[in-house]
């Protein structure tokens, strides 16, 4: 048997092994108390045994000498599709004579008692690639890891795993979806073997026992401690199983009080990332390819040395697959998630080569760069496969050396004479046709998923996803241009320009929803908005002109208010002030449009509100801040919202409600902006919306 452990780089070497009956170690195998880190103990019984050789390359007859009662030492051969065998005082087959590190033996023991065999064992991992049927393969990672566990890596393309057991002279079995028996709970130890079977070729990294180097600063628990080291070898897993690439030597230096994370040369910084855990798994993705692009070209994240988009672009394209490693989904989500991010940069890609401009766009960079290398890798994968390149089409993330082109630009990179030329040599394109073909694709993708940005009118766009019907269909259309129509003539709110998806049913909303923001719509999706696009399902409310309203007045009040132009607030209120105010414009736009359009009066809208607003009990100062809405819930409290916002509009007219989103930009606090729009300080409303509500919201 040829089996041979990668020392590094992206070369692929396959552990070619014949179909043969499943068997391994595990009960009788290596013992969980090793006598030294290099080495390990096995407890071998009279019959058949069968070990993972783990130690430096050796010989039969160096076993027969460590093992006085060892009569035989079998390997599998498979070119011959048969075991070969070297006997005590025998012939040594000359497919048998050298024996390397992972490889499995059938050991026959001779005598009546057991034997305690203490042998050389690497504690550095092992990546292994795996063909498609049966494979012998020794356990280089941890005791007492589950069988279960430590063969679930390889995921649907897993068709069993089978070991032999010692004690009972019989065989074990694992079969993913198979009824629970009391083999599932064998464990491995460092120095067993199995059998795997597989479905479809697949690297398998076992971590050895040689652990990552971490150092914990203080305030770190034992708890995070270990949630950590798990989570550092799932990346370190994750980057060999699907690159091929073993791990340099590096540090993991986790002090909690430096700011999120970052690398160097064979050390990363985990700082408040660690705090969240959300962040965490990819914080320690997006680190540890920097270190690799370190150990690959050290200059390749010299601050000087360009393009930055795609040093972190690369990054943050690999958090991606580590994202939909882990979770699954539709890939195209990938590129559908970083487009959506990437909005905000109002630059071309050329313009963020260096550091310094890279860092002044901030966080859009970063995504805007993950689209970027996107959609290099797709485009390297097609022509390496000699098939035309559609930047567009659904899906093709692949795996395997032709998807790896990021990676080869590192490697590439230290030996190239410019940036540019490993590039070429990378990706198979200049830099100059590369941005052109990226600009146009970029401007495409935008043009088809959000086509308001592709028509010259400052105005919304309405388009129907699903199977909309015809009636259904003229009556948002007409609301939709109605509402508009009044947050304009009767209210004073200036344009809006959005894409509006109507959905017809919850399958056709979450399609546009993935489609336009990368992410996967939750259960029951009835809709959601953002300052670019509005989705609405229209199978979950029947008052469209409703939520017509609520998602066009948050439109407007982003239009009138960007966030960049907003005054200091502090953490008691809501961005562009109180939260009450917000959900007040909202309600009070919602009843003018349910009135423009005669599905509501504005006294019909009152006499509602009224009446729950009297159960409500808590001031409208405590609406103030979200925690504050929260505690009363959104919907309870928009009664109460809607009446103080029909208070103001009757103070200082229905255009006040917009105007104080028009102030706000150039007021130095919201309550300046308040008084200018309403004609009344916050203090002097708060005391007289009071009164008003004491007296039974009469006047």
């Amino acid at each position: 048997m040829r089996l041979t452990a990668l020392r590094g780089g992206l070369i692929a070497v396959v552990v070619v092994v014949a179909l043969a009956a499943g068997l391994a170690s595990t009960h009788g195998g290596a013992s969980a108390q090793t006598p030294a880190a290099d080495m390990v103990t096995t407890q071998l019984r009279p019959g058949w045994n069968l070990v993972g050789w783990m130690g430096p390359d050796t010989t039969p007859a160096h076993l027969f000498r460590a093992v006085r009662p060892l009569q035989v030492v079998a390997a599998w051969d498979e070119d011959a599709d048969r075991y070969v065998w070297a006997r005590r005082g025998g012939a040594v087959p000359p497919q048998i004579e050298q024996i390397t590190r992972g490889q499995g033996l059938f050991l026959w023991l001779g005598g009546s008692r057991p034997v305690q065999w203490t042998r050389p064992a690497s504690a550095e991992g092992m990546l292994l690639t795996l063909p498609p049927g049966s494979s012998l393969v020794g356990w280089a990672g941890l005791d007492e890891t589950p069988v279960a566990e430590a063969v679930g890596r390889f995921g649907d393309a897993l068709v069993a795993a089978s070991w032999w057991d010692a004690e009972t002279q019989s065989y074990g079995r694992y079969a993913p979806g198979a009824e629970e028996s009391p083999v599932e709970s064998a464990l491995l130890h460092h120095g067993d073997a199995l059998w795997v079977e597989l479905s479809e070729e697949r690297r398998w990294w076992q971590s050895g026992t040689a652990r990552t180097r971490i150092v914990f600063g203080r305030r770190v628990a034992d708890a995070q401690k270990a949630e950590l080291r798990d989570e550092m070898e799932e990346v370190v897993a994750f980057f060999a199983e699907r690159y091929g690439v073993e791990p340099p030597d590096f540090t993991l230096s986790v002090v909690p009080d430096v700011p999120l994370a970052n690398a160097s040369r064979r050390l990363i910084r985990l700082g408040e990332a660690l705090d969240d855990p959300s962040y965490l798994p990819y914080a320690l993705v997006h680190e540890y390819f920097h270190v690799l692009q370190f150990d690959w070209a050290p200059r390749s994240l010299n601050r000087a040395e360009p393009p930055m988009w795609l040093v972190e672009g690369a990054a943050r394209f690999v958090e991606g697959l580590y994202d939909w490693d882990r979770h699954g989904g539709a890939d195209d989500r990938l590129r559908a998630a970083s487009w959506w991010k990437s909005l905000h940069v109002d630059v071309p890609l050329r313009d963020l080569e260096s550091w310094d401009r890279f860092l002044a766009v901030g966080a859009p960079a970063y995504a805007l760069g993950a689209l970027a290398t996107d959609w290099l890798v797709r485009r390297t994968a097609a022509e390496a496969a000699g098939a035309p390149f559609d930047p567009h089409a659904p899906g093709g993330l692949g795996v395997g050396p032709a998807w790896d082109a990021h990676m080869k630009y590192y490697q590439l990179r230290q030996s190239a004479f410019s940036w540019q030329a490993a590039f070429e040599d990378a990706f198979g394109i200049g830099v100059t046709d590369f941005y052109a073909a990226f600009d146009a694709y970029r401007a495409e993708m935008t043009a088809a998923r959000l086509p308001h940005l592709a028509d010259d009118a400052d105005a919304p766009l309405l388009v129907f996803e699903g199977e909309v019907a015809a009636g259904a269909t003229a009556r948002v259309r007409a609301q939709f241009e109605e509402v508009q129509a009044l947050f304009v003539d009767r209210l004073d709110s200036g344009p809006a320009d959005y894409t509006m998806f109507a959905a017809a049913d919850l399958e056709s909303a979450a399609a546009a929803h993935l489609r336009v923001s990368g992410r996967e719509a939750p259960p029951g999706f009835c809709g959601l908005w953002s300052p670019r696009h509005f989705v609405m399902n229209l199978a979950c409310d029947t008052r469209s002109v409703t939520l017509l309203a609520r998602h066009h007045a948050a439109h407007v009040r982003v239009r009138l208010a960007p966030a960049a132009s907003l005054p200091s607030v502090s953490g008691q209120f809501c961005s562009r002030g109180p939260c009450w105010l917000d959900a007040a414009t909202d309600a009070y736009a919602e009843a003018v449009s349910r009135a423009g359009v005669g599905v509501e009066t504005l006294a019909e809208t009152r006499g509602r509100s009224v009446e729950a607003a009297r159960a409500l009990g808590q001031p409208l100062r405590a609406l103030e801040n979200p925690a504050g809405l929260d505690a009363v819930g959104r919907d309870v409290a928009r009664p109460l919202a809607f009446l103080a916002g029909e208070w103001l509009a009757e103070r200082a007219g229905e255009r006040s409600i917009f105007e104080y989103y028009r102030l706000l930009p150039s007021s130095r606090s919201w309550q300046e902006a308040f008084e200018r729009a309403f004609d009344i300080t916050v203090a002097e409303f708060y005391d007289a919306f009071a009164g008003y509500r004491a007296a039974g919201f009469t006047s």
